[in-house]
């Protein structure tokens, strides 16, 4: 997925869609780095919307704008 992101055309604008553990661990790394804890929880049919710095290279380049509950 990682590897998707970055080579994303400039300017892109993606939606991942996933189950967790996986796309929980994938917002985290992309906003936090590799890192032995997930900090980052969606909720089932949660979305998380981040903003990348350097998509050519997304790792801890993300920032968390926020969480969306479809069901709110």
């Amino acid at each position: 997925m990682i590897d998707l992101i970055a080579h994303a055309p400039a300017g892109a604008c993606l939606a991942l869609v996933g189950h967790n553990p996986t796309l929980s661990m994938v917002a985290d790394v992309l906003v936090h780095g590799p890192s032995p804890s997930c900090r980052i929880g969606l909720r089932t049919g949660e979305a998380a919307v981040l903003e990348l710095a350097d998509p050519a290279d997304p790792i801890g380049s993300a920032t968390l704008l926020g969480l969306l509950r479809l069901d709110d």
